[in-house]
């Protein structure tokens, strides 16, 4: 056998082992969402198309010539191989499309008719696949010689392919253009750049075909959204899926270090009422789909604003939000807004108790110093209208 065709399969075999090792680190630690599932899906078509493209090379008569005249029943084979190899690239490339769309809004993944819309272009090349059996349409291998032969509408699956990671990557981008929340304009960044790699790896394949750098390109493009996931895991609440509080304190002390990014920067601290009763009454479990409609309560208020904020849960049912805004005026309204939404997130939920919150905010000033003394100013205004709740009680 070639030394090559060794070199080959031997680059093969380590981009297949880091996506196993990324598949089992994901299914010990990624838990059960719907989001997290379609991962691991990404990565067991990812291997699927791996341990294809080096049963690729060693059919390749190019590489290895054991197809030959001499044994012609490896046709089959060889047709088989390339249909299920080029099926399983424009697989993972629609369940990347899905991953990235799903990220900004995973309620699509419960449209059905979404699903369908997206599926769509793979199942057309799936049925590509098909006919290409009896006509050769999409390519065709000599039975006599094995050769590889690329037909008319070969193109479609290599469009389809990069139209899918194209269409994510361009979405993602402009949708990060737009956000101003620090911590979603960095993962949307991260889906953006994930097909760059995949695609100079096809480029430079097409030149030294020789080298899986396809393969290459594409579990390089896993490993970094496997490191993007696992970060964001790292940096969000479980629960409530906001920022947790130490992502919160470092996203906001970059910010203050920026004198453009703090101007006009108010911090909302805020916690909700008799929490406490909530849960000796209705139980733990009750108390955290309490919390869960706070954290919605505030994704919509925040999202009203033409800055969408830095929300966090910093522990127990204490919030916050780092947010620009205008002015005090536009701050009070914006208090107004989340209020407002949580009783929204109330009348929607039609439970024997109504969650009722308390909110304490202050406008950023260099005469703070400090993030920690900024904090406490807006723990303090805090404070006093819990004050203020009381008294009136």
């Amino acid at each position: 056998m070639a030394t090559n065709v060794i070199a080959y399969i031997e680059m093969d075999a380590v981009c297949f082992v880091i996506l196993v090792l990324l598949l089992i680190k994901g299914l010990s630690t990624l838990g059960v969402r719907r989001l997290q599932r379609l991962y691991t899906f990404m990565l067991v078509c990812g291997l699927i198309f791996f341990a294809l493209d080096a049963v690729w090379i060693l059919l390749d008569n190019r590489s290895t010539g054991l197809v030959s005249q001499a044994n012609p029943q490896l046709y089959a084979i060889s047709m088989a191989v390339r249909s299920l190899y080029w099926i399983s690239a424009v697989g993972l490339a629609c369940l990347a499309y899905m991953y990235f769309e799903a990220n900004q809004k995973e309620e699509r993944l419960s449209d059905r008719r979404w699903r369908l819309w997206v599926a769509a272009p793979f199942l057309f090349v799936v049925l590509l696949n098909i006919i290409n059996i009896p006509t050769g349409c999409l390519f065709d291998v000599s039975e006599r010689y094995g050769t590889y032969h690329r037909g008319p509408l070969f193109s479609i699956q290599m469009v389809v392919t990069f139209g899918y990671l194209a269409l994510a990557s361009f979405r993602a981008f402009i949708q990060a253009s737009k956000d101003e929340n620090i911590a979603d304009r960095s993962r949307l960044l991260s889906y953006a750049i994930f097909p760059i790699p995949v695609i100079v790896g096809a480029i430079l394949q097409m030149v030294f075909w020789q080298f899986p750098l396809l393969c290459a390109g594409m579990a390089l493009a896993l490993l970094n959204l496997n490191l993007d996931t696992l970060q964001n895991l790292v940096s969000t609440d479980p629960l409530t899926q906001l920022n947790n509080r130490g992502h919160f304190m470092r996203a906001m002390s970059r910010a203050l270090r920026d004198s453009d990014a703090s101007q006009n920067l108010y911090l909302f601290m805020m916690d909700v009422d008799l929490f406490k009763l909530i849960n000796d009454t209705y139980g733990h479990v009750e108390g955290d789909r309490a919390l869960q409609r706070v954290a919605e309560a505030l994704r919509a208020g925040a999202n009203s604003m033409d800055d969408h904020g830095l929300i966090a849960r910093l522990g127990g049912d204490e919030f916050v939000v780092l947010i620009h805004l205008t002015g005090d005026d536009m701050a009070l309204e914006f208090c107004r807004r989340l209020l407002s939404a949580l009783e929204e997130k109330n009348d929607a939920a039609q439970t024997p108790y109504r969650i009722k919150m308390s909110v304490g905010w202050v406008r950023w000033s260099p005469e703070f110093g400090t993030v920690q003394n900024y904090m406490d100013a807006a723990d303090q205004r805090l404070y006093e209208q819990k004050q203020l709740k009381a008294a009136e009680r």
